[in-house]
């Protein structure tokens, strides 16, 4: 049986804390299932945004009247834009190479626990099974598409993203696409086909499309797609689906009326959120908890309950985002292997996590929405306004007859005076969204324990009874206010988050 250091399952986000061991002289272990560099690299933010920047510079066009710009509408080269895609997609062999040739060993094949430390590895090009231990095991095994238990569904060819970025890549754009899931994957794809001149109908569970926003900028998404053309059906569930020839259809009822209706196109995207993948890693053998999801039970410091296991990224149940990952990945890196002997743990804290939706418009968030204020009865202040009331709003095309389309809005504690919560919809609202992360971030407050009941360091204990303290107080021009926080992946607020790597 091989012996390691570290082992690190997963190829995303955890990659930050096995440069960290390789720094310190450790032996390590990568494993991947799929493709090296994980969701985001290959199925998930970087190709996906490689299509939405494409669709934003169509629906762009769709303004250039109103600048006083008369040129021809922009036509979509499927075949130089599908190169541009997997050139992206296609980085992963040199995640692979990196790690070779940094003296880790990589394996390409799937992971399961058969103890608590101890793994076999199933390689995906031969039959042999690799047998490891490590004294720290790194569970990052992310997620999937969850597939709903949907009639007939075991016969119909449709697609995910992880199949649409792989074998399902077609040929040539679709002609009509249903979408199954109006989250943050459903709505982006949504906006894609769309712009590209593809028929979409949406359908979506919740009463309304990316729920986990504010309320305003779903109701201005909703708008913005209807206008488009976009078929919405909201607050709908689906429970049949069906091929016949070249065409599909999905089935599905109203959740307060019954009504049943039926849709057909020629494809289906099922998109209606993610399930981890413990199951595939047979993490229950590892002694781990998990929750009623079937996600990784783990505290603020990533600490799985037995010693030497941590999770970190989509596996542990808390917020399906990179930049969140990339944020456990390097507080995990710096408790093991980079703090000084008597500095005290870093934990994390979740308060302030920044989402984007890379929509047209986008939407982007940090902090409470309204109705999470007004759920919870607390005292606010709100205040909201539009791209159009400012002279660059202007410029940019924005008037009063498009003020409903593009705004920021902020929530203040009334007694306070504290930003609480901060949402942006329109072009590059994730920029504006960014200093307002780093304001909140890095504020005074205290960070909760998560799940008490596992089993914690001692490390993590003390941490712990540093209450609020825990939060350095960092002024706002000391480049930790920005290394210490999460800039949301993948925007422009990365290069000016990111050139604190450079500084000599």
């Amino acid at each position: 049986m091989k012996k390691y250091d570290l082992i690190v399952i997963g190829s995303g986000a955890g990659n930050i804390v096995l440069d960290a061991a390789i720094e310190k002289g450790k032996h390590c272990a990568l494993i991947e299932s799929n493709k090296f560099g994980g969701t985001c690299l290959t199925r998930g933010c970087l190709p996906t945004k490689v299509m939405v920047t494409v669709a934003n510079e169509i629906m762009r066009s769709k303004h250039w009247s109103k600048l006083g710009l008369i040129a021809p509408a922009p036509q979509l080269d499927w075949e130089k834009f599908s190169a541009r895609v997997w050139n992206k997609i296609n980085e992963t062999d040199s995640v692979r190479r990196y790690y070779d040739k940094r003296g880790a060993d990589t394996y390409h094949g799937t992971a399961r626990f058969i103890s608590s430390h101890e793994l076999e590895v199933s390689l995906n090009d031969s039959t042999e099974i690799v047998e490891m231990t490590g004294t720290d095991i790194v569970i990052a095994a992310g997620a999937r598409t969850r597939i709903p238990d949907l009639e007939g569904i075991d016969d119909v060819d449709y697609i995910t993203s992880e199949s649409f970025f792989g074998e399902d890549w077609p040929d040539k754009l679709y002609k009509s696409l249903i979408i199954v899931g109006g989250g943050p994957i459903g709505c982006e794809f949504a906006h894609v086909f769309s712009a590209f001149g593809t028929e979409v109908t949406l359908v979506g569970h919740n009463p309304y499309l990316a729920p986990k926003g504010d309320r305003a900028q779903s109701e201005a998404l909703a708008q913005s797609f209807q206008k488009r053309g976009i078929e919405l059906h909201l607050n709908k569930e689906p429970f049949a689906i069906s091929q016949n020839g070249n065409s599909k259809s999905l089935s599905f009822r109203d959740r307060d009326t019954q009504e049943i209706t039926t849709v057909t196109a020629e494809n289906i995207l099922i998109a209606p959120g993610i399930r981890p993948n413990t199951d595939r890693i047979n993490a229950q053998a590892a002694g781990v908890s998990l929750d009623k999801r079937g996600y990784i039970m783990s505290n603020e410091c990533m600490e799985t309950g037995i010693d030497g296991l941590y999770t970190l990224g989509d596996i542990n149940g808390r917020y399906a985002l990179r930049h969140k990952a990339n944020y456990e990945a390097e507080i995990l890196a710096y408790n093991l292997y980079l703090r000084e002997q008597d500095a005290p743990y870093r934990r994390a804290s979740y308060k302030y996590t920044p989402a984007v939706t890379y929509t047209w418009p986008e939407l982007a968030s940090v902090g409470l929405s309204e109705e999470q204020c007004k759920r919870d009865q607390l005292d606010i202040r709100v205040g909201k306004m539009p791209y159009s009331h400012t002279g660059k709003g202007y410029a940019m095309g924005y008037d009063s007859s498009t003020k409903g389309e593009a705004f920021v809005k902020m929530i203040v504690d009334r007694s306070t005076n504290r930003i609480i919560g901060f949402h942006a919809c329109g072009d590059e609202a994730s920029l504006l969204m960014a200093g307002y992360v780093y304001l909140m971030q890095n504020s005074p407050h205290e960070i909760p324990v998560l799940n008490p009941e596992l089993k914690a360091s001692e490390a993590c204990k003390a941490a712990r009874l540093l209450g609020s303290k825990d939060i350095e107080v960092i002024t706002p021009d000391n480049i930790m206010s920005i290394e210490r926080s999460m800039t949301a992946h993948p925007s422009l607020s990365e290069v000016a988050a990111w050139v604190t790597e450079y500084l000599d």
